[in-house]
């Protein structure tokens, strides 16, 4: 065969050599399980799967290198712990449910130029999407895997996660949307997720540990679709999906929160499950270097439920200030939590969000200085309910948001800088 030219296939690949296909493309038309494989990896341009057979069609007996399109027509591909190198042009397009691509620890794998406050959808066609702030992470490695993450042989994710790496990963406030198939949900315990309970998972050690990204405000899904949403991202690492009610993974803190409320600070975070718990400690710092205990509050002991907890900082240093809650256990072992950031600036009284005359929600200022503030509206639940940026003058000034606030219900008011810093937290009656 010539570099360049196509070749259709009805029975296996076998790579004896070097193997470099140029711009061909290789069709596969076998009417029984076709593999390809070799003694060495097999740069391939283009590969399309035309299976007679609707299961598994098309097997990985060595790693492969893709360049241009991986078009999945009819049949299954398994990569069988096998890898599929992208590189920087590779593409899979046509997946489905029903021809799709699985195979234990095998991978996709991409790289990306993502450039700064851009979209980019279904990148490399792989289901997953990300729109980046106004940092560039640059360079960034991309590589779908198919093995569920869990602990032991209980609590799994999806059968699918991602681990992404950016040449740059700090201050990100990036969104990301991570699709799945039905087939994906399968669950290797017997107890499969509830899609409407999915949220992203993050591990920065490579799936030893994980913490539930259990934001309701900054999460969107969409379950006939199959996608989950994520947003105000700083950094990545490896991510999944799991149902965070019967299905946490192998962690017991699903979220840790930090807000400005009126002359204190709210804490407030969720467990998934506790083992021997006795208590929380709440250490706050002005550096995030140097910690301090500030309270304490007692754990469950042991609980297999999700567990909600609060707490005030009613002395709240000035400006910003960085919290993060430690476990202790009974026998004196303790863990932990990600750092979170609050900004108080003590003039709260100077900033209020109210419902004017004709019922719509209005953001009244008297700070000293000008800005643009995000104001948002959730319901006690948690639900987005309305979200626009106003911007404020000098001194005293008043902006109608156009947002006609119901009279008959509760309403919580999130007002956010442009340091995406929670300023201030109102509850409208």
């Amino acid at each position: 065969m010539q570099p360049g030219s196509d070749l259709s296939l009805a029975g296996n690949f076998q790579n004896s050599g070097a193997a470099d296909l140029g711009f061909g493309t290789i069709y596969l038309l076998g009417n029984t399980l076709q593999t390809i494989g070799g003694i060495t990896q097999t740069i391939f341009n283009n590969i399309q799967l035309i299976s007679a057979i609707t299961g598994e069609a098309l097997k990985l007996e060595y790693d492969i290198e893709l360049r241009g399109t991986l078009h999945m027509n009819q049949g299954k591909f398994n990569l069988d712990d096998y890898s599929v190198y992208m590189g920087t042009t590779g593409v899979v397009s046509n997946e489905s449910n029903t021809a799709r691509i699985y195979g234990g620890s095998g991978e996709l794998k991409t790289e990306r130029v993502l450039a700064a406050n851009s979209t980019y959808n279904n990148i490399a066609g792989i289901g997953i999407s990300i729109t980046t702030g106004a940092v560039s992470p640059g360079a960034t490695i991309i590589e779908r895997g198919f093995a569920s993450q869990e602990a032991g042989t209980v609590n799994n994710s999806i059968l699918r996660y991602f681990d992404i790496e950016p040449s740059t990963n700090a201050s990100l406030d990036a969104t990301l949307r991570m699709n799945y198939f039905d087939d994906e949900l399968t669950d290797t315990d017997g107890v499969n997720p509830n899609e409407v309970d999915l949220i992203p998972w993050r591990s920065e050690d490579l799936g030893l540990t994980w913490e539930g990204q259990f934001y309701p405000a900054q999460i969107s899904r969409d379950v006939a679709a199959n996608w989950v949403e994520l947003n105000q991202i700083p950094a990545f690492s490896r991510w999944t999906l799991s149902d965070w009610q019967t299905e946490p993974l192998p962690i017991e803190l699903l979220s840790f929160t930090a807000t400005a409320v009126e002359e204190a600070v709210h804490l407030e975070w969720v467990t998934a499950t506790e083992t021997n718990n006795d208590f929380f400690s709440i250490e706050r710092s002005q550096d995030a270097k140097q910690f301090d205990e500030i309270l304490k509050k007692p754990g469950a002991g042991n609980s297999v439920l999700p567990l909600e907890y609060e707490a005030y900082d009613t002395a709240p240093l000035q400006g910003i200030s960085y919290y993060r809650l430690r476990q202790t256990d009974f026998n004196g072992t303790s863990e932990v939590s990600p750092v979170v950031a609050v900004r108080f600036d003590g003039q709260s009284d100077k900033l209020q969000a109210f419902r004017n005359v004709k019922g719509r929600l209005a953001l009244r200022s008297e700070l000293e200085e000008g800005g643009t503030y995000a104001i948002e509206v959730f319901s006690l639940n948690g639900k987005l309910l309305y979200r626009k940026k106003l911007a404020v003058s000098e001194g005293l000034t008043v902006s109608d948001s156009g947002f006609k606030l119901p009279a008959d219900a509760i309403y919580l008011v999130r007002v956010t800088g442009v340091d995406n810093e929670t300023v201030k937290v109102f509850k409208l009656y």
